[in-house]
């Protein structure tokens, strides 16, 4: 009787802790995440979470930071990327070729999101991408090289953006390496926003190079930026970033 009741108890500890597993800890195939779990790893996960926001300067009378949702994320990690298909194919849904290439595809960047960012300060996402970083200690911080936004509708899809009126010019974020300064490109550039911005906010992408890669033995990085007169954050912990028994970034 005595070792049935260890037995029992065995199971039932067992049964916590499998339940307790995070979904990037087990085997189910991202396909079959539910709209909890994959709500989960785009938001509360090692790969992504809210950004804190502090205010850029000191001073008397500034008031409290706004209650932005931000959340920043590693979107080059794989499984940003298989949350990014979940997502776009729908529970059950069938994983085209495109999304195949896009999971198999290696990264060539380090490749970080805030999303959440009022419409508003589109226009002040140049100071954001240019002053965006990665930050680890006793290194050099590694620099944002190419940027581009996604404006993202209230159903959380994104939303076309009207060519910029004339004589306003585009807005070029920021290129490094490889281009010769700022002009041409990068990622992409930020043409005029819909002019209804209910419920509108933008995602921006931000492009880090692998030159001096990030490894475990970091053991943590930080990204840093800020947006408009606020410092945003987050820091990303390296020992809980492993997928498949690798470091995923």
């Amino acid at each position: 009787m005595h070792r049935l009741f260890l037995s029992l108890a065995a199971c039932a500890l067992l049964t916590v802790a499998v339940a307790a597993a995070d979904v990037w800890e087990t085997a189910k195939p991202f396909i079959e995440w539910s709209d909890k779990e994959l709500e989960k790893v785009m938001t509360d996960s090692p790969w992504a979470g809210k950004g804190s926001l502090t205010h850029a300067r000191a001073g008397a009378g500034l008031g409290p930071v706004p209650d932005w949702k931000l959340i920043v994320a590693v979107r080059s990690a794989l499984p940003m990327k298989q949350a990014l298909v979940r997502e776009d194919v729908g529970a059950g849904g069938t994983v085209r070729p495109e999304h195949e290439q896009l999971l198999g595809a290696p990264e060539q960047a380090y490749v970080i999101s805030i999303s959440g960012i009022p419409q508003a300060l589109g226009p002040q996402l140049q100071a954001t991408a240019d002053q965006a970083q990665l930050r680890r200690k006793d290194k050099d911080p590694i620099m944002a090289m190419q940027a581009s936004v996604i404006m993202i509708g209230k159903d959380g899809r994104p939303v076309a953006m009207a060519p910029p009126p004339s004589p306003r010019p585009q807005i070029v974020l920021v290129q490094r390496g490889g281009g010769g300064g700022r002009g041409g490109g990068g990622f992409g550039s930020v043409g005029a926003a819909p002019r209804d911005d209910s419920g509108i906010t933008v995602t921006l992408l931000l492009a880090f190079p692998k030159d001096d890669p990030i490894t475990a033995d970091d053991r943590e990085f930080e990204f840093g930026s800020v947006i408009g007169t606020y410092n945003v954050k987050r820091t990303f912990k390296l020992k809980d970033m492993t997928f498949g028994g690798e470091l995923a970034l």
